[in-house]
């Protein structure tokens, strides 16, 4: 089984680093709710990382029902079509389609 390694946990802190100072630019105010939603995308971001290696973990159950509320209601979003070619254009998504 892999280890996560330092230079990926570093990773991990250079997007949040980077989400802290795009914040400051944009004068978004940095309380304790900012640094729970950014807890939660280190979170989830780490639980790909490790999925990614191979390394199993116990499911968060607060995360798998944030991501299940936010996939029913994703469609519903004015930014959806945006999201959905960005998506594509970029071949993030293994099929190259975004339903």
């Amino acid at each position: 089984m892999s280890k996560i390694s330092k230079d990926s946990e570093n990773g991990i802190n250079e997007i949040i680093k980077f989400i802290l100072e795009f914040y400051k630019k944009e004068s978004i105010n940095q309380d304790l709710e900012t640094f729970t939603e950014l807890i939660l995308i280190s979170k989830i971001v780490y639980n790909r990382l490790k999925m990614s290696k191979g390394i199993k973990s116990k499911d968060d159950k607060f995360i798998k029902l944030a991501k299940n509320k936010i996939l029913t209601r994703i469609k519903d979003d004015e930014y959806y079509e945006l999201v959905k070619n960005l998506l594509n254009d970029n071949d993030c998504l293994k099929n190259n389609s975004f339903n």
